[in-house]
């Protein structure tokens, strides 16, 4: 049986309120950060293929206003996704559901999460001078062959956490 369900991913934008950081003595300034993100498109799936992979990206802004050469610590989550099934992320349509992962690595290693067990995050350190600092990071998603699902449009959402 061969299964041709347009797949989307959509990703949470989320925004992150600004914390107050106290760097080496200097005088502590707001932080305020916000993300942005671009969804893999996985396309037709077959349940006879091997699976079927697809790219996109999260983005953080975060503005960092009055103190020059300030770093900006921070730390990118992503939740399980709106219709896990316990750590298994899913995509739902019309009551079916079809397993996948977003990944850190082009390798498909780590599964990026919230970097408890195996799964990653990603880090932000960057110095900056007054304005914004914009970091682009890819993210590459999954789905497994195998799967015997109704043709659909298959959709998720998963949050996008800042830490700082």
């Amino acid at each position: 049986m061969i299964d041709s369900s347009a797949i989307r991913l959509r990703l949470l934008l989320s925004t992150a309120l600004g914390l107050w950081l106290a760097l080496s003595g200097q005088a502590a300034s707001a932080q305020v950060c916000t993300t942005s993100a671009v969804a893999p498109v996985f396309g037709n799936y077959l349940s006879t293929s091997p699976g079927s992979n697809a790219a996109g990206s999260v983005s953080v802004s975060c503005v960092v206003p009055g103190v020059l050469g300030q770093n900006v610590f921070y730390s990118v989550k992503l939740g399980l996704s709106g219709q896990a099934q316990g750590t298994q992320r899913r995509m739902g349509s019309a009551g079916n559901f079809l397993a996948y992962n977003v990944f850190c690595d082009s390798g498909y290693n780590q599964i990026w999460a919230d970097g408890t067990g195996a799964s990653c995050v990603r880090t932000g350190g960057q110095a900056g001078l007054l304005g914004t600092l914009l970091t682009v990071y890819p993210l590459y998603g999954r789905i497994p062959g195998g799967q015997f699902v109704s043709p659909g449009s298959y959709s998720d959402n998963i949050a996008i956490e800042v830490l700082y």
